[in-house]
């Protein structure tokens, strides 16, 4: 059946475990180190890639309940380039 692909789809996992491992299996937003997602700082819908650089570790809270996400990705992009 054609659909979004599984989650234990090697390839999904092979590109969220070192964004995972980068952010030190932590929110980035809370610092929660459990039911941790991954998430695309620009969204697939706009044209997001896949990249390690896109992706950033949110538990699910912070995942699903801030509509400020989308800011609080783009600050977080903003900082690691000044570091």
């Amino acid at each position: 059946m054609l659909g979004a692909p599984s989650v234990k789809s090697p390839t999904r996992r092979d590109r969220h475990n070192p964004v995972l491992h980068r952010d030190g299996w932590k929110c980035q937003s809370c610092g929660k180190r459990s039911n941790l997602e991954v998430h695309h700082k620009e969204f697939r819908s706009r044209s997001g890639r896949d990249s390690e650089g896109n992706l950033i570790t949110l538990c699910t809270a912070c995942h699903a309940g801030s509509p400020f996400t989308e800011i609080f990705c783009a600050a977080i992009t903003y900082l690691h380039g000044k570091l």
